[in-house]
């Protein structure tokens, strides 16, 4: 994870806006590093099927969770991968 990290969480000269579509577990791993918990935390955090994450990156500051596991913009019909008895 450590290439993913240098190269998603690296800043950049001048604004830029990406999208990285990919596993629950990459996504996992990014949140866990903007928080700074200890490596084995990944494995608590759990994201629905197309849930958007947003994570700031800055040159000056540490990054910034702005969002996590978004679904507003699915119809709740189509909100998938979390229990059953989680909030939509």
């Amino acid at each position: 994870m450590s290439d993913a990290l240098n190269e998603w969480f690296a800043p950049a000269r001048g604004d830029r806006h990406e999208l990285l579509i990919t596993h629950n577990f990459v996504i996992a791993w990014f949140v866990r590093e903007v928080f700074g918990a200890n490596a084995w935390r990944w494995i608590g955090i759990n994201q629905a099927n197309c849930g958007l994450t947003i994570i700031r990156v800055r040159s000056a500051k540490p990054p910034v969770l702005l969002t996590h596991n978004d679904l507003g913009h699915l119809p709740p019909d189509l909100r998938t991968g979390l229990p059953d008895n989680h909030p939509v």
